[in-house]
């Protein structure tokens, strides 16, 4: 496989882990993760730098995903400061609860949107994630994130978003 292009990661807690884990298994360029809390700095390394907030990322960084793995109560206010990467990158969401129709409304129209719904044995790669693509993703889009997904088990596309509830 290539390695992975610039990717952000928004949540560096077990499934953002886990994720990080198997991406970097694949190979990876560049990945930015953001997460406040002070331990996120073990992830560091091997192209992977940690920043306590958006507003650390560099300028010049555009990510062609970002993924979306915080606990939904933080949702709202932790990814307000990436809407400016709506019209560009792929959003993959796995926080439970937090519909396509919903991150729309964060991010504007124009964001594509990916939700997962990985499951625990993600943890050790075993996992089987079910996704649903919103509206706005490309074909290229498409794989890119099922590509990610797989970095911790098989992955299942489906239409129907009530699935992933």
């Amino acid at each position: 496989m290539n390695r992975l292009p610039p990717l952000l990661l928004l949540g560096g807690g077990k499934m953002g882990s886990a994720l990080l884990a198997g991406w970097r298994e694949r190979g990876i360029s560049t990945v930015h993760v953001v997460d406040p809390a002070p331990q996120a700095v073990r992830l560091a390394g091997d192209g992977v730098s940690v920043a306590g907030s958006a507003a650390e990322l560099p300028s010049a960084f555009a990510p062609e995903a970002i993924v979306l793995a915080v606990k939904p109560q933080l949702a709202a206010e932790a990814i307000a400061p990436l809407r400016r990467f709506a019209s560009s990158a792929l959003f993959v969401s796995i926080m439970a609860g937090k519909t396509i129709a919903w991150l729309t409304r964060q991010l504007g129209t124009e964001a594509a949107i990916l939700r997962a719904m990985p499951n625990t044995p993600a943890a050790v790669r075993q996992g089987v994630t079910v996704a649903v693509a919103g509206p706005a993703v490309s074909p290229a889009q498409r794989e890119l994130g099922e590509s990610l997904l797989k970095a911790v088990g098989s992955v299942f596309l489906t239409e129907d978003e009530a699935l992933l509830d």
